[in-house]
């Protein structure tokens, strides 16, 4: 009679799978054993399993073992007990489920969207291409950042690149996570993501800059950066998880959610910190931008002329009014 053996965590997470053919199953530490394990809080000899041909039935015994075992119901094992599909029995640390072949298995999930934009990711030309774009935008921010009289081409491209090298540790810690975790590592899927959702910050500060520019002063714009920033890092984590980690999508939610949480609350205090009371050199934005910016077009000077005109004839009537 086959059966089935998976291996899994404490939080049900698959580490094994094995098929065995027979009527009798030794499991323990010992290499005699037909599964054998490593973990050192399980007997040499720790389970034995036999099949019943008249009963058509499982059976399972723990060994009268130092640490028992542990059945589906949280009860340790004293006698011999009917194995059924799908229980799953505790030994030492390490957690045994059992199953059938006609043990009934879930439908097949249909490739989403993100795991098609995760692939896409990982192929090499799109890694490539994300990395030398954003090299090349932070080289040129760079550029219109230095003052032309001191500006060093070599220093540019250097620091450009050092941010990239920079960036491109987490993706491999992203990695090493998964790789210990016993998942699948996908350096390519987490770099090629990491870069990609990256590089969408220069559209927060583009945005920024349009709309400070197109706004006056005294309308503040920050929150909404502040806003973007905080989502694409909040996407960020929540695409290194999915690739990393096998979560249920509500415990990704909090990861990724308190990670973000955890970054920005910690820059807004390091900001009210050092921010002082009264700054006697206040910033001045005088950046300057052509007008194909605008998102509304200008008035000419004649109706500029002739708008102030209605405004001062309106003006004139209210004060009429109020005089009589």
């Amino acid at each position: 009679m086959e059966l089935i053996i998976e291996e899994i965590s404490r939080g049900n997470k698959l580490i094994g799978r094995h098929k065995y053919q027979g009527d009798s199953l030794q499991i323990g530490r010992g290499y005699q054993n037909d599964l054998i394990l490593s973990d050192p809080h399980v007997c040499a000899e720790h389970l034995q399993l036999r099949f019943d041909n008249e009963q058509q039935l499982w059976f399972v015994k723990d060994m009268q073992t130092l640490n028992g075992s542990i059945n589906g119901s949280g009860k340790r094992m004293d006698v011999e007990q009917v194995l059924k599909s799908g229980d799953v029995i505790r030994v030492g640390k390490s957690q045994l489920r059992f199953l059938l072949p006609d043990h009934p298995v879930a439908d097949s999930v249909k490739f989403s969207k993100m795991e098609h934009f995760v692939e896409f990711s990982a192929q090499w030309w799109v890694i490539l291409t994300v990395i030398t774009a954003f090299t090349l935008i932070n080289a040129l921010f760079a550029y219109l950042n230095t003052d032309i009289r001191e500006i060093s081409y070599s220093k540019v491209f250097t620091d450009a690149l050092l941010t990239s090298l920079v960036v491109f540790i987490w993706p491999l810690v992203c990695a090493f996570i998964a790789f210990i975790n016993k998942h699948e590592a996908r350096l390519r899927n987490q770099i090629g993501v990491t870069f990609i959702i990256i590089s969408l910050f220069w559209i927060a500060d583009f945005s920024e800059a349009i709309l400070g520019f197109n706004t006056s002063s005294a309308i503040s714009v920050e929150w909404i950066t502040a806003a973007l920033g905080i989502a694409i890092t909040f996407c960020l984590f929540w695409f290194n998880f999915y690739i990393a980690l096998h979560q249920e999508p509500k415990r990704r939610l909090k990861f990724a959610g308190g990670l973000t949480a955890l970054i920005y609350g910690a820059v807004l205090l390091i900001d009210a910190g050092n921010k002082p009371e009264f700054n006697p050199f206040p910033q001045y934005n005088s950046q300057i931008m052509t007008p194909g910016f605008l998102l509304v077009t200008g008035e000419s000077s004649g109706q500029f002329v002739e708008n102030s005109s209605e405004l001062f004839t309106t003006a004139r009537q209210a004060a009429k009014k109020k005089t009589q």
